[in-house]
């Protein structure tokens, strides 16, 4: 038999913490209250108030906080993979910043 569960709605009070195991992409949504969520590899933190969603890869996500959140399966799009994304955005930080050269006495490159 199989299942077919379109979202998930959780009511979260103080203190307690959701571990979930994502096989995919999972959009997290604030209804009520306010959230903070870390997720993936990567560990980034997420504070959600009513209305607003995080989009996690597949992976370890830990919710806190409290008020009522839904899961579901996120659409899946062309964007990179988070990791890949931060990554690329450190490289390009990286790129634009100012060369520094160093001055060795007594040398020559000519």
């Amino acid at each position: 038999m199989r299942v077919i569960v379109t979202y998930a709605r959780f009511l979260l009070y103080p203190g307690e913490v959701l571990r979930v195991d994502g096989r995919e992409r999972l959009a997290i949504r604030c209804e009520q209250g306010r959230i903070w969520l870390t997720a993936g590899v990567e560990g980034i933190d997420h504070y959600l108030s009513p209305g607003e969603q995080a989009i996690c890869d597949s992976g370890c996500i830990l919710v806190e906080g409290q008020g009522v959140l839904t899961l579901a399966a996120a659409a899946h799009d062309r964007r990179l993979p988070t990791m890949i994304y931060y990554l690329l955005l450190i490289l390009q930080r990286w790129l634009h910043q100012p060369f520094r050269t160093q001055l060795i006495r007594g040398e020559s490159h000519v």
